[in-house]
Formats: C-alpha cells, structure tokens, sequence
C-alpha cells in the first residue's frame, strides 16, 4: 500500500456514503485493523474479520496493530482452526471452509489437449504447476531450482505476479530453464489451465487452507505440498 493514508480516508468517505450494514475484511494478520477502523468510523455495526492464513511476512506491524485491531473487530472467522487461533489467540470465532464451485474445476480432457498444445507442451512432458501470488510465502524459486535438477521432459508453469516475479525471472535465466518454465502472469481462467497440469505443487513456507489445492483435488491433479500446508 503506497499511500495508506489516502487509502484510509477514501475508504472511509466510500464506507460512509453506500451506508453498509455490514464490513466483511478478508487477510491474515492486525493490518485488517486499517479497513475495520474506517468502517468503524464510518458507522458501520458489524464489522468482521477472515483470517485465512498461520503467520505474517510484517511480524512488527502485526503486533503494533493489535491493539486497534482488537477494538474495531466484533466478528471473527476463520478457514481453519489454526488461522483462527494465530489471528484471534483466545477470542471466539467461526470457521467456515474455503470452498468453491465444482462445476468449475472437473476434469476435462478436450480442455487438457487444447491447453498443453496452447502451452507448446508435448503428451510426453510432465507439467508441475503452482498458482500464487510471487512473494517469500509462496516460495516459487524453490520450484525453478528444483525443474533444473530434473529430466528435460519436466517443465513447469507459475501463475500470478508479485513482487518477486522478477527475481524468479532471473533465477530461471541464471539457471538456463528458460524454455521450461512458462509464465502467464494474472489469468482469469485457472481452472482451464489446470487441466493441463500434471501435478500442482506448492513449496510454501506457510499456509492456511489455500483455494488452489481445493482446486486441483477437484481437478483430480496430485498434488505435492510442503510440510509447512496444514493437513486439514
């Protein structure tokens, strides 16, 4: 957030006009505080926090938000238990489960072929594929080090952008891998994409209950996780 201040002030003058019953503020961390104060300065009664995360990349900002955090929430809920309990310690809340439409994510085999020839991907390849924001949490230079180490008939697709889409660039040219790794940036079609996926991968270094692996199971794409995805 470049200009939190003007961020903060629109919001609220935004949040005052429309007269909202309700504020329902998705994220991981105190730093829900911003949204859920101008809410509460702009009059609005319910105002309500989802955490769907384990930990935060801004430790110091999330403990000096706290205290304000803690006065503007008067609704809690959370993807799982453990994003509830990292976010609202001891205060009471609601887990409600990421879920998603189904019809959305079957498996399609026209979508696969049609996919993987848009991709330049051959029958005989194995596509990994992860989806995310490009950030520490997302760990996706774990993944481009790992397509160097494997056969030539891997190749790997990263969706998103982030802030360290361009090192994750430079990486696969340090590495040489630039002809097998394939970037779409922000697409708004991920389930057509994943029917080209051969396994989705997810190397976080934390997570909460993320939509991507709901997703791929749906799919029906094995997934490879890291120790630090919760197993519920």
């Amino acid at each position: 957030m470049s200009k939190p201040i003007k961020y903060f002030n629109s919001l609220k003058a935004y949040l005052s006009s429309e007269k909202f019953d309700v504020v329902h503020v998705n994220g991981n961390s105190t730093t829900m505080a911003v949204e859920l104060s101008a809410a509460k300065l702009a009059g609005i009664n319910k105002r309500i926090a989802h955490s769907h995360n384990t930990t935060t990349e801004h430790p110091i900002v999330n403990k000096i938000l706290r205290p304000l955090f803690e006065v503007c929430v008067n609704g809690r809920v959370a993807c799982n238990e453990a994003a509830g309990k990292w976010l609202f310690r001891n205060s009471k809340f609601t887990v409600i489960p990421n879920g998603i439409n189904l019809n959305d994510y079957f498996f399609s085999e026209y979508k696969r072929r049609a996919y993987r020839q848009k991709l330049r991907v051959k029958d005989d390849d194995i596509l990994l594929g992860h989806v995310g924001e490009f950030n520490y949490q997302k760990n996706q230079i774990f993944l481009v080090n790992l397509i160097k180490k494997l056969p030539s008939n891997y190749k790997l697709i990263l969706i998103g952008k982030g802030e360290k889409l361009d090192g994750v660039k430079k990486e696969v040219d340090k590495l040489n891998v630039k002809d097998r790794v394939i970037f779409t940036g922000v697409i708004n079609n991920v389930s057509d994409y994943l029917n080209a996926i051969d396994v989705l991968t997810l190397p976080s270094h934390f997570e909460g209950q993320p939509f991507v692996l709901v997703e791929a199971a749906t799919t029906g794409l094995n997934c490879v996780v890291s120790g630090n995805v919760l197993k519920k």
